[in-house]
């Protein structure tokens, strides 16, 4: 009989470039899922910087899962993207929701360049595009908020001792989030939401699936 085994999934709110962000809402049917004997744990996480470091300890040592999967979006993408690297690199493009703005500066300080995402990124992708929903595994998170939980949850596991895997998905606009982009008649690339909720439980379900060595 398989173990019993938890999940955190960590998904951003609104912020300035999706008021209605899809990552929220897609943690919001991730919620419905009867997910059996594992335990799922939902956690809305605002775009505040300051406070994302707390949040993230907060939880791991709460919790101590089995696994860590953040979730967020990123404007103009047309596929699902596991991430594979979290550096300690900020240099916000848009002022996070309480209008800070970073410009390169580390995320911690005295503390390695990067960390690679632990969960298995290939599965993920190899399943999810078994649905035929596009999905790759990418090698650049960005260096705002997204990347900052990528970073921050796999440091936080690494110096707290939790064994748990870390990783990052981020999705495209869905199509209302894209619309509420759109600026000069330029609408970005979207996916339905649907199908983005979808591509996330396939990420649960193979994690929680995985035989672990």
């Amino acid at each position: 009989m398989a173990r019993q085994k938890s999940i955190v999934v960590a998904a951003y709110g609104a912020w300035e470039k999706a008021s209605s962000n899809p990552a929220e809402q897609i943690l919001c049917q991730l919620e419905k899922q009867d997910w059996g004997e594992h335990k799922f744990v939902p956690l809305p996480v605002s775009v505040v910087t300051d406070q994302l470091f707390e949040t993230v300890t907060t939880t791991l040592k709460a919790h101590r899962p089995d696994y860590w999967l953040g979730l967020g979006v990123a404007p103009g993408a047309t596929a699902i993207r596991l991430e594979a690297i979290g550096t300690n690199w900020a240099n916000f493009e848009a002022p996070d929701n309480n209008g800070v703005k970073l410009e390169g500066e580390p995320l911690l300080t005295s503390c390695q360049a990067a960390f690679n995402a632990s969960i298995p990124n290939k599965s993920i992708v190899d399943a999810i595009r078994a649905e035929f929903i596009p999905a790759q595994v990418s090698y650049n998170a960005g260096n705002h908020m997204c990347n900052q939980m990528l970073y921050t949850s796999c440091f936080a596991s690494e110096h707290f001792e939790t064994d748990t895997k870390c990783g990052f998905m981020h999705v495209p606009y869905s199509h209302r989030s894209a619309m509420d982009s759109a600026t000069g008649g330029n609408i970005p690339a979207s996916m339905d939401l649907e199908t983005m909720a979808q591509a996330a439980k396939i990420a649960v379900l193979t994690l929680l699936h995985t035989n672990d060595q």
